[in-house]
């Protein structure tokens, strides 16, 4: 996912006075499995959210296209990627380092709903792939994992009086992100559904397009040159 090697400061650096690293050639490692910020320490060589979409993704790929050599070809790989992913658990639910998400300029927390999400629906493909190459038990185990971690959400994730899931451990407002796929992947029920419908609507009526959050996060949770650019 990331072509270039060394800390994203030094090559904006590097950039910026003419002297631009090269890129890598080859695209099947990790270039980097340390830190890619010395600021940060973020890890975002290795971010969870980005490696649960390649199993979402595959399986929707073979599922519209029944290409079942891709799947007899690449299925160990999707298993291999699915064990790192579950290397992150903890008590249930998906950690992450900060900033390692699609919101990679804020630090929003260790567990975001955004994630858990991302990573029910990954194990609901795995459980469809595994059932298609002829691992029942396999295919159960993930369906069971989906479960569990489908209630670890609404206990730990809804909130009653706000009417949504809360963004992570860290901030309880309104995310989009979570909140809409727990929708487009079955997490909610009818009622939580027209709920978290009428908080985006709310929401429209002050902006022409849906914001990534209904508040501004603190200073302190942003990536130090970002927030140097935002001021």
């Amino acid at each position: 996912r990331r072509m270039g090697t060394g800390s994203a400061e030094l090559n904006m650096f590097l950039d910026k006075v003419g002297l631009h690293h090269p890129n890598k050639q080859h695209f099947d490692t990790i270039d980097d499995p340390k830190s890619t910020s010395w600021w940060t320490g973020s890890n975002a060589g290795g971010c969870v959210d980005s490696n649960l979409l390649v199993a979402i993704v595959a399986e929707a790929y073979i599922t519209q296209t029944q290409d079942r050599a891709f799947l007899k070809t690449y299925y160990s790989k999707l298993q291999k990627a699915m064990q790192w992913v579950q290397n992150q658990v903890k008590d249930g639910l998906v950690h992450q380092a900060p900033f390692s998400d699609w919101k990679d300029v804020v630090n929003r927390g260790q567990v975001t709903m955004y994630t858990q999400v991302l990573y029910y629906k990954a194990l609901k493909s795995m459980a469809k792939l595994a059932q298609t190459v002829g691992q029942s038990q396999e295919a159960n185990d993930y369906e069971q994992q989906a479960k569990e971690l489908a209630q670890q959400i609404q206990t730990k994730f809804w909130d009653p009086q706000g009417g949504y899931f809360r963004e992570s451990e860290l901030f309880s407002h309104f995310s989009p992100d979570g909140n809409l796929f727990a929708v487009a992947f079955g997490l909610t029920t009818p009622q939580q559904t027209a709920q978290i419908f009428a908080r985006c609507d709310k929401l429209l009526q002050q902006t022409p397009l849906l914001r990534a959050t209904d508040w501004l996060y603190p200073a302190e949770s942003y990536y130090f040159w970002m927030l140097q650019e935002l001021r």
